[in-house]
């Protein structure tokens, strides 16, 4: 498994910091211990479980985390009206802002912790969780990444550290085959070494793609800050490839594909999930013949249909469309910790984790999740979706779990 980038190495030193200067006294509860309320013991009528949220409500990830938090505590709060976990365990939920920064967000896990939290959420986004992260797994406390998919996270945390979603590696993999399985033989691929989301999951893609009889043409790098891509879209238009697989995301994406097209290539982009919103549709006809790759996505099948009735209950709630899958992986995460504490048969912490490391096929909003084996990135449905300019909206194309994930 691939680790961080280099702003995860960064993130690596803040947390040690962060530890350094925090004692954690009586944080984490063992499985002998008895914890708080049930801790140890068999669920009981009555009891309560603890979960922390060191959201990012303000800062760069709260356009993500926002509609994850709605759809959480939508989700947290029908498990509790029809009676809490396995109809006995009520799930208290606290969140607070961790203002998308890894110190703050450490300091926000230490809060959490110290208050009781049995169970930890941290910010979408792997770098900026990496302290908090490391705080619950220093605590014996299971995390779990609200939406970031940067691979590289749990072997840097721990045996304690949860993805929500399958991660940049495995996503890559699925843009690769989804590529070769179209026919596209000839590849240019679009990166950046600045983070480890882009980074890592265009050198799965690139690997898979090669691995599958590919051929990589050329390899352009992006920086986040970039106001333009037209030396990138001139050099991929003039190497005339079948296909562009990218790593880019919104808003930089918008620009992005209108210099590609206004370069001259008019062939197919294979995006990642960062593209899947409605700012995508503002590039105008240069969002055509675009696929993007995302969590989850109502359809005829029956992940697609639960979602779709997902979807209907956000909407009755609140009164608006979903608008993005960001907000069933809220549902997803309350999804999975019923079922971790369900299995455990348990409050205690160390159980949870147990529980949650060995769930099989279990049925969320987004998918079915399974973690037994996966070393904390979940199996689950890779989506692609196919820009309609017209009507301004994506369309499903379909849903698989790569060849890669499953051995073939």
């Amino acid at each position: 498994m691939r680790r961080l980038g280099n702003r995860g190495a960064r993130s690596l030193i803040v947390a040690l910091t962060v530890v350094a200067a925090i004692v954690v006294a009586g944080c984490g509860s063992s499985s002998d211990d008895g914890g708080s309320d049930s801790g140890g013991s068999a669920l009981e009528a009555g009891s309560t479980f603890k979960v922390g949220y060191a959201a990012s409500q303000t800062g760069r990830l709260a356009i993500f985390e926002q509609p994850f938090i709605k759809g959480l505590e939508m989700s947290v709060d029908k498990i509790n009206s029809e009676g809490g976990i396995d109809g006995k365990t009520k799930i208290e939920l606290t969140v607070k802002d961790a203002k998308s920064d890894p110190s703050t967000g450490a300091v926000v896990a230490q809060e959490l912790i110290s208050e009781g939290a049995q169970f930890l959420i941290t910010a979408c986004d792997a770098d900026a969780s990496l302290p908090a992260s490391q705080m619950a797994q220093q605590s014996e406390i299971p995390v779990l990444n609200s939406c970031g998919s940067g691979s590289g996270l749990p072997a840097q945390v721990g045996d304690f550290q949860f993805m929500n979603v399958y991660g940049t590696e495995v996503e890559g993999q699925g843009m690769a085959e989804f590529a070769i399985d179209q026919g596209y033989k000839n590849a240019y691929i679009m990166t950046s070494h600045d983070i480890e989301y882009t980074e890592s999951m265009m050198e799965a893609a690139a690997e898979t793609y090669e691995e599958r009889g590919g051929n990589v043409l050329g390899t352009e790098q992006f920086n986040l800050d970039q106001p333009r891509y037209t030396t990138q879209a001139t050099a991929i238009a003039g190497a005339d490839p079948e296909v562009v697989i990218t790593s880019i995301f919104l808003p930089a994406s918008v620009t992005f594909m209108k210099n590609l097209r206004a370069a001259g290539y008019d062939g197919p982009v294979i995006g990642d999930d960062g593209q899947e919103g409605s700012e995508t549709f503002s590039a105008g006809p240069a969002a055509e013949n675009l696929f993007v790759f995302t969590f989850g996505f109502p359809s005829d099948d029956p992940a697609g249909q639960a979602l779709a009735e997902w979807n209907a209950e956000y909407e009755q709630k609140y009164g608006e469309e979903s608008g993005t899958v960001i907000g069933a992986l809220g549902g997803t995460a309350a999804c999975l910790i019923d079922a971790a504490v369900t299995a455990a048969n348990s409050t205690d912490p160390v159980k949870v984790r147990d529980g949650m490391a060995n769930l099989v096929d279990t049925p969320c909003p987004t998918s079915k999740i399974t973690y037994k084996g996966q070393e904390g990135i979940p199996k689950a449905d890779v989506v692609v979706l196919e820009t309609n300019v017209a009507k301004k909206q994506f369309e499903f194309v379909k849903r698989f779990i790569p060849k890669t994930v499953t051995g073939g």
